[in-house]
C-alpha cells in the first residue's frame, strides 16, 4: 500500500480564491489528504465523502473480488472490480 491507511475523514472548511471546500484527511494522525473545492456546496461536500471513503471503498472492492473469484456467473463484476483496483494503483 503505497497511500495514506484509512481511515479517512472530511474536516474544515477551506476557502478558495472563488470557491470554498472541505478538507479530506487521516483519521488517525489529521494529516491534510486532499482538498475538495467547488462553486457548489452540496457538490464539493459529496465529491469531499466519496475522497473520504476511498480506502473503505478500495478495501471492500478487495474482499469482494476474492468472495466472487471462482464465482463464473459474476465474470462482468469481477472485471468491474479489478479495473476500479487497478485505478487506485501506481
Amino acid at each position: 500500500m503505497k497511500h495514506t491507511p484509512g481511515p479517512w475523514k472530511t474536516s474544515a472548511t477551506v476557502k478558495g480564491i472563488n470557491s470554498q471546500g472541505l478538507m479530506i484527511e487521516s483519521s488517525k494522525d489529521n494529516e491534510a489528504i486532499a482538498f475538495s473545492l467547488g462553486f457548489s456546496s452540496d457538490e464539493c461536500k459529496a465529491n469531499a465523502k466519496l475522497i473520504a471513503a476511498a480506502p473503505d471503498l478500495l478495501e471492500a472492492s478487495r474482499k469482494a473480488l476474492i468472495h466472487f473469484e471462482h464465482d463464473e456467473t459474476n465474470l462482468g463484476v469481477q472485471e468491474d472490480l479489478r479495473q476500479a483496483i487497478k485505478k487506485s494503483e501506481l
